[in-house]
């Protein structure tokens, strides 16, 4: 398996992966990568180009020229059951569209939202007992990503997926207020979910310097699922031959970035003695992670020792796959990116 990343140092990928630097909303600079490489996994969100646009059309376009074979593309659940504004779901259709129209085979995995995008409440959770969010009756059926990212897998070694695309959901609608309460489960501690006007979030999202389409893509979808859950399938179930993972073991699972406290080497330390206002993390002792939770940003340094810190381009979440993807496929994704699916 050859993954690109943007940021290799970083990256925490299965043995036996080829890591290479590169920048996938620049494909030219991935033709070494792609030679000998039979199937593509494309994120939109790492060709920062969701649209189906340039970027899309040069990787596509680089892909037959080099012989690939089969194209493996994270999509998401809104192609075939709307919610939210259409441009989004828009935009993932047009990605569909525009890999049937390359001519390679093709499988599309649909996701349903993924259960890592409650990693957005951690500082709150870190810091008080309680969930501030949008929509509190709004219900998905949540999805591992692990269980993405194994189906993933084996859809790039096995041509038995192509022409098919996927449904892929947990196992139970859940509403907001219930995935706080699982998490407060795993952490245990009794969380209660406060839900302040959309617009009010809207502006609190937009002072963080997000992007408009953040709120929007999160806003416009949970709105629709408050008056009509999100669907749920049992495709992971039938691909995989076992039960999908439910959101309570992924919340038992990701306990320790929700607690207040770790201890180094992976675990969450005060910066200083009665300082709750910065938080920072040391993963195998490689980078440094600092939250500042006056602003609600994330930094990392490439050392453990102080020093300039730069906004975290990459892993926005670690996904690695349950299985191991034979060598002769082709990752392009920021490492361990999945997007945020279902929207």
């Amino acid at each position: 398996m050859v993954a690109v990343t943007c940021n290799p140092a970083v990256a925490e990928l299965p043995g036996g992966a080829h890591v290479m630097g590169g920048d996938p909303s620049h494909p030219q600079a991935l033709t070494s990568a792609l030679r000998g490489v039979k199937a593509v996994l494309i994120s939109p969100s790492a060709l920062g180009d969701a649209t189906a646009g340039a970027a899309t059309a040069e990787l596509l376009a680089l892909a037959v020229e080099q012989s690939v074979e089969r194209v493996v593309a994270l999509s998401a659940v809104t192609v075939q059951y709307a919610a939210g504004y259409r441009r989004f779901a828009d935009a993932f259709k047009a990605l569909e569209d525009a890999i049937k129209a390359s001519g390679l085979l093709w499988t599309f995995l649909r996701s349903a939202d993924y259960a890592a995008n409650t990693v957005a409440w951690a500082p709150q959770m870190r810091s008080a007992n309680v969930v501030r969010g949008a929509y509190g009756d709004a219900a998905t059926s949540t999805i591992h990503e692990r269980a993405v990212a194994v189906i993933a897998a084996r859809a790039l070694v096995n041509s038995a997926y192509a022409g098919h695309s996927y449904v892929l959901t947990g196992p139970q609608s859940l509403t907001q207020r219930d995935k706080g309460r699982l998490i407060g489960e795993a952490i245990g501690k009794e969380l209660s979910f406060e839900e302040p006007p959309p617009e009010q979030l809207r502006q609190a999202m937009l002072a963080q310097g997000l992007p408009e389409d953040v709120p929007d893509r999160l806003l416009g979808s949970l709105a629709d699922y408050a008056k009509q859950p999100g669907p749920s399938s049992g495709t992971v179930e039938q691909v995989l031959g076992r039960p999908a993972l439910t959101f309570a073991e992924w919340a038992a699972e990701h306990a320790a970035a929700f607690r207040n406290r770790r201890e180094r080497n992976g675990n969450y330390e005060r910066l200083a003695a009665g300082d709750d206002r910065l938080v920072s993390t040391h993963y195998q002792g490689a980078t440094d992670e600092t939250h500042d939770l006056r602003s609600d940003r994330w930094y990392r340094s490439a050392s453990p020792r102080a020093g300039r810190r730069r906004r975290a381009r990459c892993n926005r979440s670690r996904t690695a796959p349950e299985e191991a993807v034979h060598t002769g496929t082709h990752s392009h994704g920021r490492s361990g990116d999945s997007g945020r699916g279902g929207a």
